[in-house]
């Protein structure tokens, strides 16, 4: 059935409280104007300015008689027209629902009953639909007495035939008026809270974003971000106390000002003065302005920054950084400031990932063949170690290790541990040098969990050096529990040191004793047994063969007549621990063999700055002999680590050497 459109004119009182169809009852007060397809209390229906208060036209009694009528099925939409005073015709909206008195769940109320208010329904703007019959105190009862007084009780039947219809109680109005705006308290805070996270998010990005790129736009070197922060922080404080907006560098309004001459405090103070006086005066004088002049100057500024983002760096970056500038440029004309610069932090952290996992973590490799520690040890420990050096693999790694670089470094490891390669070439010790790593994260501290078992299977040693217990490196692999407390794991498969060449002196140490212990047998049983008939050469003399008697290929009694002659040039010095022998930067007057002890050179770079250990010297070996023989200044500072015998030679009994017997010197 076709609804009827037509519009009832409602009638208003000029009373503060509109008129009822019952006197003593509460009012019902309808909006006033037109309304179409909207429930009103009969009261309001057709009455006429003429009828007295308290009683209902002809109309309204017409239109009372029709909603008396109880039939088992809700009324269907018709209109009815009815008749005034004056005869004219009006139309009632259709479908109105009210409750009966009789049955709760009946949609028809008998408006004679001055128990029940006129229409029970309620606008659903004003909340959810809830029961009526929770108690309330006397207080809150009171209260809502007072709000029901005024308040006006419409419906709309469109809400009315697919809700059950609200009872217009006091309970029920507290209900509405009172708690559910309440309730949409947290969505307003939240909404708020969204806001100031965009004001304080401009407010951080965009000084480390604008700043530099107005000092590159500008040929600005001497740009101080942390300088430009510490003013923007100043003046947003002091804008806030005064109740102004947040301070924003604007790029595009920057570059616009100082490529007009405005790169001086003279204009910037000019600026200021100028939005004062709009400020003040008014923004009518901002009408004189010509937007055709603004709007081109804005329209070719962000041509000519278009141009320097899209078109200048094109093959100058590579492709991933010109398809990240693109997707920024995109999304900030698309959907704006923040989600452009979300989506160049998130774009930014991809490309990070794939191009430094193109990036090999290991610098450099090397065996213990190639490469030696700087301790000074005899001509027979060196030949040994060279030709056991193979035993040494060292891997100097570089970077920030994460599970992008890191396979690269245990992919390395498995190579040197499969079976061809171990026939090949064993080893014994494997270094990790940390000195040029930034740091490394737990996926990278777990695959060197893994490399120490497999090391451990082929019982390798794990050496780390280059991080110390408190870095980056350091913290990570206490972490996974990897490095404890103790400065080695007690069976002793992984070893910590300082340095690398600490790290190196240690494996070296431990391979030397691995081949003394190996002849031990064989060198005690031939002290236990000396030959009566062999002749033992003096102190100094023995001291010399043992030095160098591997260097050449002459016979025993050979060598021993020859350093025979020059024995009587060393003076024996008995040298307590902690005794500078010289310093760095001395003039060399002698030298030394050393019989027993340990001797360290440590060297610096300028004065100052602390010294570091450069080199170990042993018993059998001679220090000081390059710059004595050179006359070059001392590089290093010599000091006796330990309890040490030495064999002085000085200048002067060089040169008595050199005079009596120059073919021995």
């Amino acid at each position: 059935m076709e609804r009827n459109e037509e519009e009832l004119p409602v009638a208003t009182s000029t009373s503060p409280r509109n008129r009822s169809y019952n006197s003593g009852q509460p009012s019902y007060s309808a909006s006033p104007g037109k309304i179409r397809n909207q429930t009103i209390a009969l009261g309001d229906v057709d009455r006429r300015k003429d009828s007295p208060p308290g009683e209902l036209s002809a109309a309204g009694q017409s239109n009372l008689s029709l909603l008396l009528q109880k039939t088992p099925s809700p009324p269907k939409e018709t209109s009815h027209k009815t008749t005034t005073a004056d005869g004219a015709q009006d139309s009632i909206p259709p479908t109105i629902n009210v409750v009966s008195n009789d049955s709760p769940n009946s949609e028809y109320f008998d408006p004679r009953n001055e128990s029940r208010p006129l229409l029970e329904t309620f606008p659903h703007n004003y909340g959810n639909w809830l029961p009526s019959d929770d108690p309330l105190s006397m207080e809150d009862r009171s209260f809502v007495e007072k709000v029901y007084d005024w308040l006006p009780c419409t419906g709309d039947n469109r809400y009315e035939r697919r809700r059950p219809s609200f009872r217009c109680t006091p309970e029920n109005i507290f209900r509405q008026v009172i708690l559910n705006p309440i309730s949409y308290i947290p969505a307003v805070i939240l909404g708020l809270l969204l806001n100031l996270l965009d004001a304080i998010s401009y407010g951080i990005l965009h000084v480390p974003i604008n700043v530099p790129a107005l000092g590159v736009s500008l040929n600005e070197d001497n740009v101080d971000t942390n300088r430009e922060l510490v003013a923007h922080g100043i003046s947003n404080i002091a804008s806030g106390l005064c109740g102004s907006v947040q301070n924003y560098l604007v790029y595009t309004n920057s570059v616009l000002f100082i490529k007009s001459g405005g790169d001086s405090r003279v204009a910037g103070l000019m600026l200021a003065a100028g939005t004062a006086v709009i400020l003040f005066v008014g923004p009518w004088i901002v009408g004189y302005i010509p937007v055709m002049v603004v709007g081109a100057l804005i329209f070719h500024l962000g041509l000519d920054l278009l141009k320097e983002a899209l078109v200048d760096t094109w093959g100058i970056v590579n492709r991933m950084e010109y398809f990240t500038i693109v997707a920024i440029v995109v999304a900030m004309g698309s959907l704006g400031f923040i989600e452009g610069i979300f989506l160049g932090i998130i774009m930014a952290c991809i490309f990070f990932v794939v191009s430094n996992s193109r990036k090999s973590a290991i610098r450099a490799t090397f065996s213990g063949s190639s490469i030696s520690s700087t301790v000074r040890r005899r001509y027979r420990q060196q030949k040994f170690l060279k030709y056991v050096g193979n035993q040494i693999y060292a891997i100097k790694l570089q970077g920030y290790l994460f599970f992008g670089t890191i396979s690269g470094v245990e992919k390395e490891i498995r190579r040197i541990l499969t079976y061809s390669e171990w026939r090949r070439n064993p080893i014994r010790f494997l270094i990790l040098d940390f000195n040029l790593v930034s740091g490394l994260d737990f996926s990278a501290a777990e695959a060197f969990f893994r490399i120490q078992r497999l090391l451990q299977v082929k019982k390798v040693y794990l050496v780390f050096c280059g991080a110390s217990y408190n870095s980056e490196v350091g913290k990570a692999l206490r972490a996974i529990g990897l490095w404890r407390d103790e400065p080695h794991n007690s069976d002793n498969s992984l070893l910590i040191y300082e340095n690398f060449n600490e790290s190196l002196e240690h494996c070296e140490n431990m391979l030397l004793q691995a081949y003394y212990e190996s002849v031990s047998s064989l060198i005690t049983n031939q002290d236990a047994n000396p030959n009566p008939n062999t002749k033992r050469p003096s102190k100094p003399t023995s001291v010399l063969m043992d030095a160098f008697q591997d260097m050449t290929d002459m016979k025993d009694e050979y060598l021993d007549k020859f350093f025979s002659r020059i024995a009587p040039y060393f003076h024996e010095e008995d040298v307590p621990a902690g005794a500078t022998l010289w310093s760095q930067g001395d003039k060399p007057d002698c030298l030394y063999l050393v019989e027993s002890g340990l001797l360290r050179a440590t060297w610096r770079a300028t004065e100052g700055d602390p010294s570091r250990p450069v080199e170990t010297i042993l018993p059998g070996t001679m220090a000081g002999e390059i710059g004595f023989f050179t006359e070059r200044k001392r590089d290093a500072t010599l000091v006796a680590e330990s309890h040490c015998i030495l064999w002085k030679m000085k200048k002067s009994d060089f040169d008595d050497l050199l005079e009596k017997d120059p073919d021995a010197a």
